[in-house]
Parts: C-alpha cells; sequence; structure tokens
C-alpha cells in the first residue's frame, strides 16, 4: 500500500491528504462529450474567458484534491 502524504496548515496545524478523490455516490446528470468535434478551428473564437463562470475557490479537504 502507498504511503499517505500530507500537507500541513503551518497556521491551523491542518491536514490535507495528497492523492485520491471522493466519488460521487448520485450519476452526472450531464451529457457525455462528443466523439467528433462539432466545429472547424476557423468557426471558433481566437479566445475565450470563463472567469465569471466560475464558481468560487473553497476548500477541498473531504475530496483528498
Amino acid at each position: 500500500m502507498a504511503e499517505q502524504i500530507y500537507l500541513v496548515n503551518p497556521t491551523t496545524g491542518k491536514r490535507f491528504r495528497i492523492g485520491g478523490c471522493k466519488l460521487s455516490t448520485t450519476p452526472a446528470d450531464e451529457p457525455k462529450f462528443a466523439a467528433s468535434r462539432m466545429f472547424a478551428d476557423k468557426d471558433l473564437p481566437p479566445l475565450v474567458d470563463l472567469r465569471s463562470m466560475m464558481t468560487a475557490v473553497e476548500n477541498q479537504k473531504e475530496t483528498n484534491a
């Protein structure tokens, strides 16, 4: 079995395990990705900024991320 490695917050002393993941108990409702491309390169914009659509950064302690 692999050795468990932790990062430690020096201020709070909290330990965060590195590696692993927390699996969902319910299947995703999202559609699967298509096997082929739907647009040609020339039809796509040169730059896309998705920052306004992103969620805030949060503590991911339970995910071991």
